[in-house]
């Protein structure tokens, strides 16, 4: 009994000991969890003077009520960095200091590097764009109209301070603003600044919002009209290749408290703009918190079976699937497309095979392996506006039949095989008639 005692005692020592254990190995994975969620919302803003914080107060405390950490700071000011031994030292980058050209540590390859490791921007303009954010906004596809005021005399706020109609009202949201901002309506948008001209060679940005066809873009006092009408872009939107993200504004305007909270009067109805709605929005999306896919459960194995292969047999059929999820800013959910495209490829697609969804973010499809030996790819590229890019790549061995898969008899080699019996008769008749006949 003692030692059976004993024996129990210790058990329950071992198992108070173990649960423990895994308690601390429990609560240590929430912390890390944790501690990665927080150090992925970090956000620096840059701004021309730490006073102008309060002038768009509504729209970081949207910011912080989304979960981000904020930390300001002057783009001039030396004890601030944008890289720390090796490591940057934010997530998420603010631009809100167009008219600031002295970087100290935060220059346009140091701005241009941020982005290329996965990192976020943000970059508002001005008519007084300085050189140094002229150029970042270029390298990113856009070519701001410095020194230059849009200025449009027929869709102008009532209320604008400067009587020159340069406070602007825009309501010419492009075909891509839908796929960026979603389905949902925004009311037209009270803008003061300057424009941008996308450029045409640079397949990563979009337009968002245009300005009108009455619109223009006046030179300080001068005659000079850089530009005109709907080719002037007053918001866009770059996703790299690496899913990095980049929303340029026009306006810094278009982000302050008196631009949201204002009301507009638009076909002699007084409404309340919709900069608040855009702004939040443009900054979900650019932040990494709507549109994000990604991809899961990759597979592909004979048709009826379950196990994945390295190599394939030509002729045989096989099965390609994957799961896709969005995320919304708080969970991820499947997500269902039906143009997805799967190409089975060596240097050139051999097969080029749309996938199916099952309504639950699964999709797959079956197709016949080609009649062509070598080193083939599983190659999967979905690029959609506004969404994230999702990528994938699998290399197989796609070899020919062993000598003792093929058929035993082939139906094309018949007249062959004809041809050797008729042979071999034919020499069975001569010798039969050469042996046993006399001349």
């Amino acid at each position: 009994c003692g030692v059976l005692c004993v024996s129990f005692s210790c058990f329950c020592v071992c198992a108070m000991t173990t649960a423990t254990t895994t308690l601390k190995q429990a609560l240590l994975v929430s912390m890390l969890c944790l501690a990665v969620l927080a150090s992925s919302n970090r956000v620096l803003v840059l701004v021309d003077d730490l006073a102008q914080i309060d002038t768009f107060s509504i729209y970081f405390d949207s910011l912080r009520e989304s979960g981000f950490d904020l930390k300001f700071a002057l783009p001039d000011d030396p004890q601030t960095h944008l890289v720390d031994v090796g490591e940057f030292t934010c997530d998420k980058l603010i631009v809100f200091s167009p008219e600031t050209d002295d970087f100290a540590n935060f220059n346009k390859d140091k701005i241009l590097s941020f982005i290329d490791r996965g990192n976020d921007v943000l970059i508002a303009a001005s008519p007084e764009t300085a050189a140094s954010v002229a150029n970042l906004i270029a390298d990113n596809g856009a070519i701001p109209l410095r020194e230059s005021t849009i200025i449009d005399h027929l869709n102008f706020d009532a209320s604008d301070p400067e009587g020159d109609h340069s406070t602007i009202i825009a309501k010419d949201f492009t075909e891509f603003a839908s796929a960026f901002l979603g389905a949902e309506k925004i009311n037209p948008i009270l803008f003061r600044g300057t424009g941008l001209i996308v450029r045409d060679d640079n397949p990563l940005i979009a337009p968002i919002l245009r300005a009108s066809s009455t619109a223009y873009a006046r030179a300080g006092n001068s005659k000079e009209i850089p530009a005109a009408g709907s080719k002037i872009t007053l918001l866009a939107s770059l996703q790299a290749r690496n899913n990095a993200r980049v929303t340029i504004s026009g306006s810094l305007s278009l982000f302050s408290n008196q631009f949201i909270s204002q009301k507009i009067n638009v076909d002699g109805k007084s409404i309340k703009t919709g900069n608040f709605d855009l702004a939040t929005k443009i900054t979900q999306w650019t932040f990494q918190q709507s549109k994000v896919l990604r991809l899961s459960n990759v597979k592909h194995h004979l048709v009826g079976q379950t196990e994945q292969q390295d190599t394939y047999t030509i002729r045989e059929f096989v099965e390609y699937s994957f799961d896709v999820e969005q995320w919304d800013g708080k969970k991820w959910s499947p997500f269902n497309a039906d143009d997805f495209q799967l190409e089975f490829q060596m240097i050139d697609p051999y097969v080029r095979s749309t996938l199916v969804n099952d309504g639950k973010g699964h999709h797959s499809t079956q197709f016949q392996v080609p009649d062509v030996y070598g080193i083939f790819t599983f190659k999967l590229t979905y690029s959609r506006p506004g969404y994230s890019y999702l990528q994938d790549r699998t290399n197989v061995i796609v070899r020919p039949l062993r000598h003792d898969q093929y058929e035993r008899f082939i139906p094309i080699a018949f007249p062959y095989y004809a041809a050797s019996f008729s042979m071999m008769l034919g020499v069975i008749l001569f010798s039969f008639i050469f042996l046993f006949t006399r001349d």
